[in-house]
């Protein structure tokens, strides 16, 4: 994204993005955290050299994950990655056992009881072992303290970065999520909840994988991984976003790609933890407005710290195309180039209506034409919203959202038919928010407006869009010429419109 220029207002994060988020807000760029031309790192920027305090000079890189953790911790992080690829090897193990021990206890009752005890045992500990985390972070923090320090203290020594500090100092927004396990619920980090909390502890306890990672206490409580409460926070800027209503929402899904299985194996555990951590990106986007998410699918394991350069320059320029050809085109490129079609043909129907006013001798009739796309929003094709428009800018009905059950645009949606309203039609005009919940809505609509046109179309069997024409002038022309005036209109934006049907189905359906 900071390739093309976007300016961003805030960087969020959990587990894994919890890390990005952190080094961008402190002041790394893309081509610091990670070069697809070179295949240099952010760990090549960690100096491991404990008496080395120049910011501009790096005697010992860290270079590779295995070396930021230790031979141990990298050991035992190894180990856990060998038994969750071969997970069959501990089912067989425990069948075995068990087949032992019952077919035992005819022949042998005693030493079978003793060894179905002894294997219970075992068992027990290492759930206890595993749930309290078998890799500590404390290097991952150390390492954190030293990359933030340098962009801001200027030394690799200073105190730990806090996110006050980051705020203090100028920096993006910051907001890391993750699970309070001592007050079982969902914790985010931020300058406004957590002033002195070191960034680097948030982090920490945002990438706390259970059973992987041990927890991280902060100020009397644990946290582990926050994809265990929300792997994409889209929604942490909420606030932020309901006073800056052109705010856009990028959201990056990371999914593990490339794992097959048999067609007879409905689930496995593997896979419900999967779905415990990943699973709930539906929620963590809903309501989330002008959100424009992408699922990057990696072929990549949980714990793949160790792929490579080589491999890990092949990610990152796919993952870098996909997302100039896919989350850019949607979030600007497409959005631009259909507000600007609503310019051109806003522009058009206006010259029209001038001409059928100059030829009822009115040339010098003043007024304004506007156009918007209402596209659905949600699943259930309850409201719409004027996502796309030209002229509305100064007016407060800009991307209004709008009931299909009780708007005018609904009815032109429910019966797929182009609709023609005037303010001098009342009974029709007045049925139109008429609703006591609406009474907010009717605050917002243009309180010139005269009229208006709207002209469904339909993209496919699950996608239909309503396109509407409006002005502040009634057209008092007499019955001939204002069919006539309504059909030319009608014809010219189907026609104009056309090209939607080969935009991605997502943007049209509310974001």
């Amino acid at each position: 994204m900071s390739k093309h220029s976007i300016e961003i207002s805030g960087l969020a994060g959990t587990s894994a993005g919890a890390i990005l988020a952190a080094l961008a807000c402190a002041g790394y760029d893309a081509e610091e955290i990670f070069s697809d031309k070179t295949g240099a790192n952010i760990l090549d920027r960690l100096d491991l050299d404990p008496d080395n305090l120049d910011a501009g000079q790096i005697k010992q890189p860290a270079k590779t994950p295995a070396k930021l953790f230790g031979d141990d911790a990298w050991f035992r992080l190894r180990l856990i990655r060998f038994l969750l690829a071969r997970i069959w090897m501990l089912k067989v193990v425990g069948f075995t056992v068990l087949a032992i021990a019952v077919i035992g206890l005819w022949l042998f009752p005693q030493p079978a009881l003793a060894l179905l005890l002894a294997t219970l045992l075992i068992a027990t500990g290492a759930a206890i072992f595993f749930m309290r985390g078998v890799v500590s972070l404390d290097n991952v923090k150390t390492g954190l303290d030293q990359l933030l320090s340098v962009k801001h203290h200027g030394s690799r020594r200073g105190r730990p970065v806090t996110f006050k500090d980051l705020a203090e100092a100028g920096r993006l927004p910051l907001k890391i999520v993750a699970a309070n396990i001592t007050r079982q619920e969902l914790t985010v980090f931020s300058a406004e909840t957590s002033p002195d909390v070191a960034v680097s502890d948030a982090v920490c306890a945002s990438i706390a994988i259970p059973g992987v990672f041990k927890p991280r206490r902060i100020d009397g409580n644990w946290f582990m991984d926050g994809g265990l409460v929300s792997n994409l926070p889209a929604w942490t800027f909420d606030d932020e976003r309901s006073t800056d209503r052109d705010a856009l929402t990028a959201a990056i899904e990371i999914s593990v790609g490339g794992v097959k299985r048999p067609p007879q194996l409905a689930w496995t555990i593997g896979s419900a933890i999967r779905t415990m951590i990943f699973g709930s990106g539906i929620l963590n986007k809903r309501g989330v407005d002008r959100l424009t998410s992408e699922r990057l699918v990696v072929d990549l394991g949980l714990l793949d710290f160790d792929i490579g350069r080589t491999r890990a320059v092949e990610i990152v320029q796919k993952t870098e195309t996909f997302c100039d050809g896919s989350l850019i085109a949607r979030m600007i490129e497409l959005p631009r180039s259909i507000n600007d079609t609503c310019d051109a043909v806003s522009l058009k129907c206006h010259e029209f209506i001038e001409a059928a006013f100059a030829a009822a001798a009115s040339p010098d009739r003043q007024f304004t034409t506007r156009i918007a796309i209402a596209i659905p929003i949600g699943p259930r094709n309850r409201t719409v919203r004027l996502e796309f428009s030209s002229g509305y800018a100064d007016l407060s009905d800009e991307r209004i959202c709008l009931p299909l059950e009780r708007s005018l645009i609904g009815d032109a949606w429910r019966q797929n038919e182009t609709l023609y309203v005037s303010k001098s039609d009342e009974e029709v005009w007045n049925r139109s928010l008429s609703a006591p919940q609406d009474r907010w809505l009717r605050k917002l609509i243009w309180r010139d407006l005269s009229w208006v046109l709207c002209v469904p179309l339909e993209i496919d069997a699950r996608t239909k869009v309503v396109v509407t024409l409006d002005s502040d002038v009634e057209l008092d022309f007499d019955q001939d010429v204002q069919q006539e005036l309504l059909d030319t209109l009608e014809a010219l934006i189907l026609k104009e419109f056309q090209f939607l049907r080969t935009v991605e189905r997502e943007l049209l359906n509310g974001r």
